[in-house]
């Protein structure tokens, strides 16, 4: 009996909607894991034609554009479909040995699978956000519906016929295993360690800064009426505002004076302008969703090193506050968390402990470390038998 990886090199396909130089999450996520990869495996990405021109690694682009976040509902779908479409054709003729699959986007990820499961190829489905839920909790399918329990179907058969799950929170994980036995990791997001940094420079006025997708799940309305507080109590705080979706229109017109609304910025100057703030706010609207998030701006700023006030009371904000780097409040209570964010501005010894508890933990966030142990665990997997053959 010899293992599968010792008479060849094995042949990896990621699959992910974006992948770097993409201004956004994804794009920033995988770039780490697949530089990890390449030193274990034989890797081709295919990902959407924003990665056109990377000569790094082997890629293959779709020809149709991934929609962007600003697209309306209808829109978006018919062309996310149509992209997977493409993505299952690209798939018919690649040379994987194993496909990793990412969910976002879910429809993609469907088509990915499809081709996998027809082909009858090993796959691991790496889960970043709780689809089809999300479907759901945003009004756009019911889940006792036809298509609510269809899709539901689906995702428990793509993840019955894996040979791993993985799961980007602990709370994704939990749902997954209500349905599924088999393998499930943990993989956290975490921060790029060679750009998320601390920085003794900081902006003249005590700062808070909320930057990312400005999706309908981030808590927009909480931002303009914290704004709002500040104002209205004349204290010297501002608030800078970094990205751009579904619900930057806001964020234009009629802002407390206290808000600076930055727009999209190339991902590569975030962290310098988040690094110079003194607190950083991960504001989501109230649901199961965000009950089970870790944001990516939250272990960024762990990367940088500030304190962070997370709502509503979630996996991320019972971390930040059993680790006693910040607080988490429900987005009912704006008088204490404004409260809170006077007391960490005017006790220095306060901040200062805070900002000390972050240097303990960040190291345990980088992309580096994550990506490197996530490798290595990777080629532990197809030397078992799951990859064993006479």
């Amino acid at each position: 009996m010899n293992s599968y990886a010792s008479k060849k090199t094995i042949r990896i396909v990621l699959v992910s909607e974006y992948f770097y130089p993409a201004n956004n999450a994804p794009g920033a996520r995988f770039k780490p894991l697949a530089l990890e990869f390449i030193k274990h495996f034989a890797l081709t990405i295919y990902t959407s034609k924003i990665s056109a021109g990377v000569n790094e690694f082997s890629i293959k682009c779709n020809l149709l554009p991934f929609p962007r976040n600003q697209a309306r509902t209808i829109a978006r779908l018919f062309a996310e479909i149509l992209y997977g479409f493409e993505t299952f054709i690209r798939l018919i003729f690649s040379k994987g040995d194993i496909y990793y699959v990412t969910s976002p986007s879910f429809i993609n990820c469907i088509f990915s699978v499809a081709h996998c499961l027809i082909f009858n190829k090993p796959y691991i489905i790496d889960i970043r956000d709780d689809y089809p839920r999300v479907y759901f909790e945003a009004g756009l399918i019911k889940s006792n519906s036809f298509a609510g329990r269809l899709l539901l179907k689906i995702e428990q058969k793509m993840c019955a016929s894996s040979i791993l799950v993985i799961a980007a929170t602990e709370g994704i994980k939990q749902n997954i295993k209500k349905y599924y036995s088999g393998n499930i990791w943990l993989l956290r997001n975490g921060y790029s360690n060679q750009l998320f940094k601390p920085c003794k420079e900081k902006y003249p006025d005590f700062t808070l800064v909320f930057h990312g997708i400005i999706s309908n799940y981030q808590d927009v309305d909480l931002l303009i009426d914290l704004g709002k507080a500040i104002t209205k109590r004349n204290l010297e705080i501002s608030i800078i505002v970094i990205g751009q979706g579904s619900q930057e229109d806001k964020l234009k017109n009629n802002l407390p004076p206290c808000i600076k609304y930055l727009g999209p910025k190339p991902y590569e100057d975030i962290p310098t302008l988040i690094s110079k703030a003194h607190l950083g706010l991960s504001f989501r609207r109230q649901g199961k969703i965000s009950q089970d998030s870790f944001p990516v701006k939250t272990y960024e700023y762990i990367g940088v090193g500030i304190p962070i006030i997370v709502t509503p009371i979630s996996e991320a904000g019972n971390y930040v506050t059993k680790s006693k780097i910040g607080y988490q409040f429900n987005p009912e209570n704006i008088d204490e968390l404004l409260n809170k964010i006077i007391e960490i501005k005017s006790d220095a010894e306060l901040y200062s402990q805070l900002t000390e508890n972050i240097l303990k933990i960040r190291p345990q966030f980088s992309r580096e470390k994550i990506s490197s142990d996530a490798a290595h665990k990777l080629v532990e997997l197809t030397q078992e038998s799951v990859f064993i053959s006479s």
